[in-house]
């Protein structure tokens, strides 16, 4: 009776032991899940919360800040811009173009004061505006100017100033046509445009004020801007002080028709910063000149 009972004592004491070895090893499985948190106190609840950092307002290539002085705000043009080369990661297929937008009236900016001034602002999009970069890497830049040019379906003679017959260089490249289909589909356009000049404009660079030719140009003119943002001066031809003040973002469009296409001179001053009331918004900008490229639509008026 001793040996049974001694044995039972061992097998209950034997059982014990089991049944400890078990809770150990679960518990140790717990605390491997568990996270190490002892250098923010062991609590969950006593993890320090990371405050969210209000985010600058940046919009194609500007951002806008407001001093703590002067309550002033400023937008600066920012200092990442598109290259004209392609990306040697990137596909061999440009991006394709989006379908037609029709842009409303409220996405048309009429410049008061200057009739028939239009700005539409992201009148392309970023992928477009590559695709069109790239495409215009391709081409062959001139150099008549001190800034660098191509023309599609006549050449201007920048000698004589003047386009004839004989300037004829075939229809616009196809790159362009997905543009023109927007230009006639949001009336910009009356008919097709048949002439296009590319001018490449690097910091400092300008254009002195003028108005586009009437004897060979028609009553429309259109502009795109590529790569950074620009600034447009506007002056009456017939009153010297009367001028506008126009920023034009890249992506943008801006037309010229009726009283600006005729009696408003254009130019774009020669400078490598801008600091300027914009016409449009009211702002005070800043503008860090970047490489910038436009492409300027018009029709033919050749007499026969």
């Amino acid at each position: 009776k001793e040996e049974k009972k001694e044995k039972e004592e061992k097998k209950e004491k034997s059982e014990g032991e089991k049944e400890k070895k078990k809770i150990g090893i679960a518990e140790k499985r717990r605390n491997r899940r568990k996270p190490k948190l002892s250098h923010l106190g062991g609590d969950p609840e006593s993890m320090p919360i990371k405050k969210k950092m209000p985010e600058e307002n940046k919009q194609d290539g500007i951002s806008t800040s407001t001093t703590t002085a002067t309550k002033t705000k400023l937008v600066t043009a920012s200092t990442t811009t598109l290259s004209l080369s392609p990306s040697s990661s990137s596909s061999s297929s440009s991006p394709s173009p989006s379908p037609i937008p029709i842009f409303s009236e409220n996405q048309k900016k009429r410049i008061q004061g200057v009739p028939g001034c239009i700005v539409i602002p992201d009148f392309i999009s970023e992928k477009e505006e590559i695709m069109l970069l790239q495409s215009l890497n391709k081409e062959q830049w001139m150099t008549p100017l001190k800034r660098r040019v191509q023309h599609y379906g006549y050449r201007f003679d920048y000698t004589s100033q003047n386009i004839t017959k004989d300037d004829f260089l075939g229809p616009l490249p196809e790159w362009s046509s997905f543009l023109i289909s927007r230009f006639l589909e949001n009336s910009l356009f009356l008919s097709p445009p048949d002439q296009m000049i590319v001018n490449e404009y690097e910091p400092g660079q300008g254009i002195s004020p003028h108005i586009d030719k009437v004897h060979i140009f028609g009553p429309r003119v259109i502009s795109v801007s590529l790569g950074s943002p620009i600034v447009m001066e506007l002056q009456h031809s017939n009153q010297e002080k009367t001028k506008k003040t126009l920023v034009l973002p890249r992506k943008s469009l801006i037309l010229l028709s009726e009283d600006s296409r005729y009696k408003w001179k254009h130019s774009i001053p020669a400078r490598q910063t801008d600091v300027v009331t914009d016409c449009i918004s009211g702002k005070q900008m800043k503008i860090f000149r970047k490489k910038r490229v436009s492409l300027t639509f018009r029709t033919m008026t050749l007499s026969e």
